[in-house]
């Protein structure tokens, strides 16, 4: 497929965040993005953790520097007293709230996608990332999705993968 832009929107209760992507030409050779932006960072969690970087974080090839949205629902922040799906108070928001995030790479020209990695951070079962591709920045067309599950969870330790057809 060929894009300039490849934005991967994420579902998710809990916190949404990528250790890493990567991406693959047609050749099998590894694609090096210009850059990325995302829907926000840390979004109204306070002073964000020392590993937490922006979208950089997802692109640069450490996968101890990371893009955490950290708290994206209404209504969320770390000063708000909620109760946990267990019934325990906590800050924050609930264990089960959704939260939503996208990331945005830019390969600063049109390239050959043939191939998605992301490697998470944290692990859910229900974390769904929509895959789109754009040439412009304006146009999106569907790539994909990649669905977390009971049977098959995101983990921080294993790599989800897409093929573009």
């Amino acid at each position: 497929m060929s894009v300039r832009y490849i934005k991967d929107s994420i579902t998710k209760s809990g916190w949404v965040a990528i250790r890493e992507m990567e991406f693959y030409g047609p050749d099998g050779s590894k694609l090096k993005p210009a850059g990325a932006s995302t829907s926000c960072d840390w979004c109204n969690y306070g002073t964000a953790p020392s590993y937490s970087v922006g979208a950089k974080g997802a692109i640069d090839g450490n996968t101890q520097l990371v893009w955490n949205a950290g708290e994206t629902a209404d209504n969320c922040s770390w000063y708000v007293l909620h109760t946990r799906n267990d019934g325990i108070y906590g800050y924050g928001c609930a264990a089960y709230t959704v939260r939503k995030a996208w990331l945005q790479v830019d390969f600063g020209s049109t390239v050959q996608v043939s191939k998605i990695r992301i490697l998470p951070m944290g692990q859910s079962t229900d974390r769904v990332d929509e895959l789109s591709g754009s040439v412009d920045g304006q146009s999106y067309t569907a790539i994909g999705s990649l669905k977390a599950s009971t049977a098959n969870p995101a983990t921080d330790d294993k790599w989800i993968e897409y093929v573009v057809k």
